[in-house]
């Protein structure tokens, strides 16, 4: 098996809402835990796993063609359809952050902090798509070597050196 960088999935739902942890904004881009919870993440890795869950593929462009979904202003282009649950969010975009925030899902904030909880979870996905991107490349080398060659050690000396 090929290890993957960080956690690959979503806690299961639905996490009963006294269970999930606590959160606020600390600092520029930081977390803080108030109260633990059934799950240790960070919304940043929460939110993360969302951008991959919710990839839009390909974003049609307004000249008829079409453009994979690189950035977060894609994901924002994006018109959401509604789940299971009957949840319909605008975007793509507003999915991702509504998971994390407006529906509760993972997390529980305190009220007087959710505006800044949902803010700050608005200015992290940019580089969150980036990284996304960079790691399933990074990924895919080390899939490629692990898999078709059986050098696994191999893909980490083409990944870290650029050399095999």
């Amino acid at each position: 098996k090929v290890w993957e960088r960080g956690p690959a999935r979503l806690p299961k739902r639905p996490i009963p809402v006294e269970r999930r942890p606590l959160v606020r904004p600390k600092g520029k881009k930081g977390w803080e835990t108030i109260v633990p919870g059934d799950h240790e993440r960070i919304p940043a890795g929460i939110l993360g796993l969302l951008c991959r869950r919710h990839f839009p593929g390909m974003v049609p462009l307004r000249d008829g063609g079409q453009e994979p979904a690189l950035t977060w202003a894609h994901y924002k282009r994006v018109a959401d359809v509604p789940d299971e649950d009957g949840r319909d969010f605008r975007t793509v975009a507003d999915r991702v952050v509504g998971e994390l925030w407006i529906s509760l899902d993972f997390f529980r904030v305190e009220p007087e902090w959710r505006d800044r909880a949902v803010s700050r979870a608005y200015d992290a996905c940019p580089k969150l798509i980036t990284d996304m991107h960079y790691e399933a490349r990074v990924q895919a080398v080390r899939t490629y070597y692990a898999k078709k060659l059986g050098q696994l050690r191999n893909a980490y000396m083409q990944i870290t050196t650029g050399n095999p």
